[in-house]
């Protein structure tokens, strides 16, 4: 019942989750709901923002900027040393530990009034040891790390990835390295074991095994795709007899395929859900 009030945004669904976000089993819910619906609706957004700015209880303001932290990138202009209000969201942001926005944010940012202010709340928070440095240091660049006094840590993955790299590498230097010596140790070991033709003839010998070899290769590789092609043709024909035995409806039958659910995230997607919802109907 709560997902479903924020779901509709109107003030009178938006004043009863937050009653219940007072406090209680169903505050997260509530809060959670009052997340979907300011960014459902810009009415129900300033709404919120009006309140949080007319708040003086410190428990109410906290969450107010727990609400308003979703569309945090509205106080990022507004921040300021006098507007300390505005910092209550930035620093609800970083301590539920959903940076990974405001981390976007700061690597593209080009305003350095924002970016010193935005590093002066970082390091307090960090400094009141109620929030986890790691995914600043992994994900934030290093010029804003330097600044703020942390050091880089190296992303998760990063060490798999370069031995993947590594791995893919690895079979195209061997065989750029075989292209490249094999003719030559061919070439010069046929010219030293029959000393007395001359380079020409060695040349001419080289060749002609060179391309007798490469003759053998594409006739087996020849033979292999053909053999390929032909398992593919007689299981595509089996496929297509089984098919043809059974009519459409056979589709239709109640429990005689396995059942398939799909999951699939719908927060904030109010202008295309239709489209996707069709999408996966068609999958």
């Amino acid at each position: 019942a709560i997902a479903a009030l924020g779901k509709k945004p109107e003030k009178r669904n938006a004043d009863i989750l937050l009653r219940k976000a007072q406090g209680g089993k169903n505050s997260e819910p509530a809060l959670t709901a009052l997340s979907t619906m300011i960014c459902l609706s810009e009415q129900i957004f300033f709404y919120i923002l009006n309140l949080f700015n007319a708040e003086t209880d410190e428990k109410k303001v906290h969450i107010f900027a727990r609400i308003l932290s979703v569309r945090f990138e509205y106080f990022l202009p507004g921040l300021s040393e006098t507007e300390e209000r505005n910092d209550s969201i930035i620093i609800e942001l970083i301590e539920s530990g959903k940076t990974s926005d405001l981390i976007s944010f700061m690597n593209e940012n080009s305003d350095m009034r924002i970016e010193n202010h935005l590093i002066s709340i970082i390091q307090k928070q960090l400094g009141s040891d109620k929030s986890d440095p790691r995914e600043f240091q992994m994900y934030l660049k290093e010029t804003i790390l330097q600044k703020i006094g942390l050091y880089p840590l190296m992303r998760p993955g990063n060490d798999r990835s370069e031995r993947d790299e590594q791995i893919k590498r690895l079979p195209l230097s061997v065989l750029l390295a075989a292209i490249i010596t094999v003719p030559f140790l061919f070439f010069f070991g046929v010219y030293r074991n029959i000393p007395v033709v001359s380079f020409k003839d060695a040349s001419t010998v080289f060749v002609n095994d060179m391309l007798q070899g490469f003759g053998y290769y594409t006739l087996t590789l020849d033979i292999f795709y053909f053999f390929l092609a032909f398992l593919s043709f007689t299981e595509s024909t089996r496929e297509r007899n089984s098919f043809s035995r059974k009519s459409d409806s056979f589709l239709f039958i109640p429990y005689m395929l396995p059942s398939v659910s799909i999951l699939t995230p719908a927060f904030c997607e109010q202008e295309t859900i239709i489209e996707s919802v069709e999408s996966m109907l068609n999958i």
